[in-house]
């Protein structure tokens, strides 16, 4: 006999993100890059460059120019701020708890990962929703009939694990 006994919805602390998007801090400078000891943001042991993922000085105009430095500054204030704890990254699933034959089982869904924890509720209601979605369709895969998942109420944990 099996038999669904929790679906929750969980987010987890990414612990290895990807922030190559905004840019990277080196101790070397690149052709544009952020002084960090200059601005007063480096502290002792911390790395003094941010080499943005955008480089204004590769702009063929000055309006581009000017475009491209607003997002390097934008991507630096945004890394600074992840350095201080403002924001995260996070991934989301979604996991059911099953008894099999009594065995307690535990399965999920594949997860998304990266995620900005301040991006804001709508995307990560959209995110916990695909989530759901996929760790339903695995229950179908193991046999359990939609009417066994429609029955469990789903939970949500606040907690980031």
């Amino acid at each position: 006999m099996k038999q669904i006994q929790s679906i929750t919805i969980k987010h987890y602390f990414d612990s290895d993100p990807d922030a190559s998007y905004l840019g990277e801090y080196s101790s070397h400078r690149n052709k544009f890059s952020f002084d960090r000891r200059f601005l007063r943001d480096q502290n002792q042991g911390e790395y003094r460059y941010f080499n943005p993922a955008v480089n204004p000085l590769t702009a063929k105009t000055q309006k581009e120019r000017k475009e491209l430095y607003l997002q390097a500054k934008r991507n630096y204030e945004r890394m600074e701020s992840l350095q201080r704890g403002n924001w995260q990254f996070i991934g989301i699933k979604a996991e059911a708890k099953i008894t099999v034959n009594g065995i307690i089982q535990h399965i999920s869904s594949g997860g998304l990962w990266g995620i900005e924890s301040d991006i804001g509720d709508d995307y990560i209601e959209e995110v916990e929703k695909a989530e759901l979605s996929d760790l339903k369709n695995q229950l179908k895969e193991l046999g359990f009939k939609q009417e066994q998942i429609n029955k469990i109420e789903v939970q949500k944990d606040d907690k980031i694990y």
